[in-house]
């Protein structure tokens, strides 16, 4: 931002200690540095910021730190991390500044104009289909193409031009620039450089080569075929539009709804959310606990800071601005929902336009078979990349490291307490990595702690099992020596896996207390002596969930009820669906509260899983291959840290797989009946397109 640095050199207070409160330009600054370091992904602390603005003066220790920093390499010291943010600031301040620009010499074009011309403006997005948040824009004259004006990605318009516009017009201009700012987009160039960053759009001709989701729409509905033929013939150009990365503002916003309502959970609402639209339970007794959260933890800072004025004033206006975000869960579902809907689209550029009808039965179509599955997909992939990002780069480490470090414990032969600290090292470094991925997913710092009354003992033991390696391998030979040694090495990460899983398992089971799950499914007497009847090896899942529908319909379930089960059903497979509800009439929607533990425990970190199956495979291997690697330098350091490898393959597994495990559910992906009425034209049947989520 132009004259950052003259305004920080103005700003007034006193040092650390001498009871002056700072001028509150010296706060709005440190917060507004704060919130930009955050976006712009460097690291700067409140500290940091109190020296640079002269309120504190650096310690001896901290002078020798930040000299160390400048002499290396690679090492930014604290002016330099506080320069970059000022440069990131410097850039925003640009872009707004060209849009002001740009937003000027419009309302001048829109002056211009004859009140004939004025009255005939219209909105036209560069290409029809999809959200016009993610589209240039232009002004265009009815009956006059040669005039026009490119907004291209300009945020704010002029107040004067928008009220002249079309009330549909001035709608979407609100929608896009609401959009816009949830995704913390302020300026046009931003607006490009999202799209650019988050998005792929590929043109293609649907006889050469088309998208694969394109192509298999077409084979599933082939009465949408001669819709895009018809509109290349008239020489539009069709593109494919893609999610490739969830936006952070997304991604925050799915923790946000999961830390403030469901106990830290994802899986238990996001997909039914996604794809049916059941928007997560949000009661008066989570938003008060938000309330109490930010009170005591804003007690708790203004105690640490009560003689450092700087910092107590920060704290306060941080805490109150983050409890008002945090209690506006509703702009966070709302962001989730918009995203989730322009995550895949086709658009259409054409000189003509007036394609938005057509397109809509395209893009309908296209959102229900792909759209908000790969949104779903899409969205809990990055949420567990981001997640256990600090998590992976430990054990990625550590799949190298801890082999060689072992290995040279082996080759020096090292006494049994260099043993033991060979074989728990790794545990302890992995248990880090966890404890990051948790923090990460929301976990609080206290929950935290309560681990390690646990893991402090098991480490321990860990260390026991480890020095006693070689008394093993006297008194019982290689095949024990070698378990004992494989056990001690993954003990800890047994434990660790064991801890996560219980605390996630246990708040399912406040979610199951309070009401925040999908109940049992329960059908009729009638419906269940049908499904008695029918022919088991024969009827498709298709017919069945058409059967349970009806049941449903008729019962006098809405259609948003109906259309929730028949989400929720089509998960289950066919035989599953005919024993529960043929034989018991009741489908249970919900898991067991381990099972649940389970996946929310790998959803967060997922070399979870790789970490699970070598932790308790390792035993057997060690006891199986004992013999081999305890007289083996390098197979002894690598059944060491058997499990962390595997949990690094796992890492790199899943970073990997998401494109080909899409392009197979693209490949298997079946004709969908959404719930529709069975009344009237067409029965259940019909063709006639249901009211879905992503319309």
């Amino acid at each position: 931002m132009e004259g950052l640095a003259p305004q920080k050199q103005k700003l007034k207070g006193g040092r650390r200690g001498n009871g002056a409160i700072p001028d509150d330009s010296v706060i709005t600054y440190a917060v507004g540095m704060l919130d930009a370091a955050d976006a712009a992904e460097v690291n700067v602390s409140p500290a940091a910021l109190e020296r640079y603005v002269g309120l504190a003066q650096p310690s001896r220790t901290r002078r020798a730190i930040e000299a160390t920093r400048k002499a290396l390499p690679g090492l930014k010291t604290e002016g330099q991390r506080i320069a970059k943010v000022e440069e990131h600031l410097q850039q925003r301040a640009e872009g707004k500044a060209a849009d002001d620009q740009q937003a000027a010499v419009m309302e001048t074009w829109f002056d211009g104009l004859s009140d004939a011309q004025r009255n005939a403006v219209f909105v036209a997005p560069a290409a029809e289909g999809g959200p016009n948040w993610l589209q240039p824009l232009k002004l265009r004259v009815h009956g006059e193409p040669s005039l026009e004006f490119n907004a291209e990605h300009l945020v704010e318009w002029p107040a004067g031009v928008i009220a002249q516009l079309p009330q549909d017009a001035q709608a979407m201009l609100a929608a896009r620039q609401k959009m816009l700012s949830a995704l913390n987009i302020e300026s046009g160039p931003e607006a490009a450089a999202f799209v650019e960053e988050h998005f792929e759009q590929q043109r293609f001709d649907l006889n050469d080569a088309a998208p694969q989701e394109v192509a298999r729409l077409v084979e599933l509905h082939p009465e949408l075929a001669p819709i895009l033929h018809g509109l290349q013939r008239e020489g539009a150009q069709l593109t494919f539009i893609r999610s490739t990365k969830t936006p952070d503002a997304v991604l925050d916003a799915m923790r946000h709804v999961a830390n403030s309502s469901q106990h830290n959970f994802i899986s238990t609402w996001f997909r039914d959310f996604v794809e049916a639209g059941v928007e997560p339970t949000v009661t008066d007794d989570d938003l008060a606990k938000v309330r109490e959260d930010n009170a005591k933890s804003k007690r708790v800072a203004l105690t640490k800071f009560k003689d450092d004025p700087f910092r107590s004033a920060l704290a306060t206006r941080q805490h109150d601005g983050a409890l008002e975000d945090a209690l506006d869960v509703r702009q966070s579902i709302d962001l989730i929902k918009d995203f989730s809907k322009g995550a895949m689209s086709v658009a259409v550029a054409s000189s003509t336009g007036g394609n938005e009808a057509r397109l809509d039965q395209v893009n309908h179509s296209l959102n229900e078979l792909f759209g908000r599955e790969y949104a779903r997909r899409r969205m809990t992939f990055d949420d567990a990349n981001r997640t256990s990002e600090g998590a992976k780069a430990i054990i990625t480490s550590l799949a190298v490291l801890a082999p060689v470090v072992e290995l040279l414990e082996k080759g020096l032969n090292l006494g049994p307490v260099a043993k033991a600290v060979a074989a728990a090292g790794d545990d302890a470094a992995a248990e880090s990595a966890e404890i990051s991925a948790l923090k990460e997913a929301g976990v609080s710092n206290q929950e935290l702690l309560q681990r390690v009354a646990i893991a402090g003992p098991a480490a321990v033991l860990s260390l026991g099992m480890a020095g006693s390696i070689d008394e093993v391998v006297k008194e019982l030979g290689d095949h024990a020596g070698g378990a004992m040694y494989s056990t001690s090495a993954v003990f800890l990460s047994f434990v660790t896996s064991v801890l996560s899983i219980q605390y996630f398992a246990k708040n399912y089971k406040r979610l199951e207390r309070e009401n925040k799950l999908p109940p049992d499914l329960v059908l009729d007497e009638k419906t269940r002596a049908l499904l008695d009847k029918v022919d088991q090896e024969k009827i498709s899942k298709r017919d069945l969930l058409r059967i349970v529908d009806q049941s449903l319909e008729k019962s006098g379930a809405t259609q948003e009820e109906r259309t929730v089960v028949h989400a929720r059903l089509s998960r289950f497979n066919q035989r599953k669906l005919l024993r529960a509800l043929g034989k018991e009439g009741r489908l249970s929607m919900r898991q067991n509260p381990l099972v649940a533990g389970v996946k929310e425990a790998v959803g967060v970190n997922p070399a979870r899983l790789g970490l699970m199956a070598g932790t308790l495979s390792s035993p057997v291997v060690g006891y199986a291959l004992g013999p081999w690697f305890l007289h083996q330098p390098v197979l002894y350091a690598i059944a060491g840290s058997f499990e962390t490898i595997v949990g690094a393959m796992s890492i790199w597994a899943y970073g990997r797989s998401f494109d080909s495990r899409w392009k197979r559910f693209v490949r298997r992906r079946e004709s969908v009946d959404s719930p529709r009425s069975t009344q009237g034209e067409g029965g259940i049947d019909g063709t006639q397109a249901p009211q879905a989520l992503n319309p």
